[in-house]
């Protein structure tokens, strides 16, 4: 009874990554470099941190969800010396530092 409860939870966590990957847009992380290294190299932009981290679910360290370059480089630029890009996955964390 307690396997078939625990299986029954890890399916509908299975099914529901599955589903939210459907709607999270990736997009390669190449394109948007320079455009973060010349957004930390300005200076007309207020600094907002020196150390900026941001946590992915992305499977592949060269890609990065869409809503973080947005939060990035659109709304209100975040000018930081460091950009630490972390990917999440299940047992490992892999890091990209820009």
């Amino acid at each position: 009874m307690v396997g078939g409860l625990l299986f029954i939870v890890m399916y509908a966590w299975f099914r529901a990554r599955k589903i939210k990957n459907r709607y999270v847009e990736f997009v390669r992380l190449e394109q948007y470099i320079p455009k973060i290294q010349e957004l930390s190299n300005d200076k007309s932009v207020p600094k907002y941190a020196t150390h900026l981290v941001y946590l992915s679910s992305a499977d592949n360290t060269r890609e990065i969800e869409h809503k973080v370059i947005y939060s990035i480089l659109n709304r209100k630029p975040k000018r930081a010396d460091i950009y630490w890009l972390v990917h999440v996955k299940h047992s490992m964390i892999l890091y990209t530092r820009i």
